[in-house]
């Protein structure tokens, strides 16, 4: 009982402090241990004010509230406070810092089926890169099971817009990244329109399934060589043409690499030893005079 009302006056000195951080009249630093707090020990009580505070406080104090929400949630089960993350995520107003932090919170909290958030932001164009990167080390978090179309499909949405090819090397790092064991094969069933993409489905152009096979070639080179391959015979003019392209730019590149490597020394031999060098021979010391 005492450590139940010791926690409730805790709660309640760390939600003022925290309210007049966010009205700019508190002392920064305190509201940041007032955060901690918080996280450690808040209750729905709570979290009213750590969501006009996500909304309205200072930079620094919204990114720790971000994750004080998603400790509450975990222990607590608030609707609020899924709705104030995902709209701190989906908000242009918020600074990059928060809604990465926001992302980062919610993907602790959430199952896959919960998380359009994240694929709003992965597929908007006016987004920065590194808050879609955060999105889709959420989606990876969550073991959200279409992020290789969502990540196709954001490269499609987003290309015209991107003459210096960022967009998609961001496209190939990040489907270089993914720990997905199936992810060629989904490459493949999208290029041969097997497995269909959300959002773009409807205007899959005819060069489209060529760019999709580049993509997976670009992502796992190493593995992409039997796919690539079994598209030369079994497949469209377009997809053919782009996997013997693919097929002869891998070629090129792994003739590169061994071209620039040392060259390993013959068979049996012991590899060149460069003798130690030898010390200064000393002058004799001539005998004194007799």
């Amino acid at each position: 009982m005492i450590r139940a009302l010791l926690n409730r006056w805790k709660e309640g000195r760390a939600v003022r402090r925290i309210e007049s951080a966010a009205d700019g009249q508190g002392r920064p630093a305190e509201a940041l241990a007032a955060v901690r707090d918080l996280e450690k020990l808040g209750t729905t009580r709570c979290v009213h004010s750590l969501c006009l505070a996500l909304a309205h406080g200072p930079e620094e104090l919204r990114v720790q509230v971000a994750a004080a929400l998603a400790a509450i949630h975990k222990r607590c089960n608030d609707e609020r406070v899924l709705k104030a993350l995902n709209e701190a995520i989906l908000s242009e107003h918020q600074p990059d810092s928060v809604r990465e932090a926001a992302i980062a919170a919610l993907a602790g909290v959430v199952h896959h089926r919960h998380v359009g958030s994240f694929v709003e932001v992965v597929k908007s164009a006016r987004t920065p890169l590194h808050v879609r990167t955060a999105a889709v080390r959420g989606l990876a978090r969550v073991e959200y099971p279409e992020l290789v179309e969502r990540l196709v499909e954001s490269y499609f949405l987003t290309r015209e817009e991107d003459p210096h090819g960022v967009i998609r090397r961001w496209a190939v790092q990040e489907l270089r990244s993914l720990r997905d064991p199936e992810k060629l094969t989904k490459l493949h069933e999208i290029a041969h329109g097997r497995r269909r993409l959300r959002y773009h489905s409807f205007s899959f152009e005819r060069g489209d399934p060529a760019v999709v096979v580049h993509l997976m070639a670009e992502a796992d080179p190493e593995h992409a060589t039997r796919f690539l391959g079994h598209m030369l015979d079994h497949s469209t003019q377009v997809i053919s043409a782009a996997a013997a392209k693919a097929i002869a730019q891998i070629r090129t590149k792994r003739a590169a690499v061994q071209a620039d490597a040392p060259a390993a020394p013959p068979p049996g031999s012991r590899g060149t030893h460069t003798p130690a060098p030898k010390a200064p021979s000393r002058p004799h010391a001539h005998p004194p005079n007799a």
